[in-house]
């Protein structure tokens, strides 16, 4: 069922799933981690973070491998904030293949390689300032929930799956967010950021992880900045 996909290793010495029926692979092939870490860790987590906020309810969709939600979890226990954490998989991975994704020796936690095991597993994970569940459906076909502060966008691009891409579907996903709240995601197509700007975004066009000129992190806006 699963054999179309296969674990290779990226430019960074980190690891993605090559998914030979799309010919497309989960991560950038110039380094799993490193665009984690810029797009979703650096320009979303922190960037709220630095704000001060006491907690996060952060919205996946796209859980793929699990490594946004693994670093996330990482970080917190840094910030000691409380997040609160769902992710979106239509696709969940088998877990022949999680056990050989060994992003914790990579990142020096090898301690935590239960936690990364738990974030796939169906009874979620629950820790003293993390909790996270992943819902296996379809987003078009789920009811989301609402007050989001941060939404992880990492299905596969407009060319690869279009239909997680169209404004009807965005109106729903944006419509999730607390005001002020934020969307980063890898994607900087244009019709992409226009859309957001429709839905009443400030898009802002930042310098994307190596391979990609662009990325792209955008904020609802609150009624009074309207």
């Amino acid at each position: 069922m699963h054999n179309h996909l296969e674990i290779v290793l990226t430019r960074d010495g980190s690891q993605t799933i090559l998914d030979n029926t799309r010919e497309t692979t989960y991560h950038s092939i110039n380094g799993a981690v490193t665009e984690s870490r810029h797009v979703f860790i650096e320009a979303g987590f922190k960037y709220l973070a630095a704000q001060g906020k006491s907690r996060l309810k952060i919205l996946e969709i796209g859980f793929g491998t699990g490594l946004n939600a693994f670093l996330t979890y990482l970080e917190t226990q840094k910030y000691h904030l409380d997040v609160e954490y769902l992710g979106i998989e239509a696709n969940p991975l088998p877990d022949t293949m999680i056990e050989q994704l060994v992003y914790s020796e990579y990142l020096q936690a090898a301690s935590t390689q239960n936690v990364f095991r738990h974030l796939h597993a169906a009874s979620g994970l629950t820790e003293a300032h993390f909790s996270l569940k992943v819902l296996n459906d379809n987003v078009e076909d789920l009811t989301l929930p609402s007050g989001n502060d941060l939404i992880y966008y990492d299905a596969f691009g407009p060319r690869d799956q279009s239909e997680l891409w169209t404004l009807e579907l965005l109106s729903r996903i944006v419509g999730t967010m607390t005001p002020g709240g934020v969307l980063v995601t890898y994607c900087a197509q244009g019709q992409f950021k226009r859309n957001l700007k429709q839905l009443g975004c400030d898009v802002e066009s930042l310098p994307g992880p190596p391979g990609k000129r662009e990325m792209v992190r955008a904020t609802l806006r609150k009624p009074n900045d309207a």
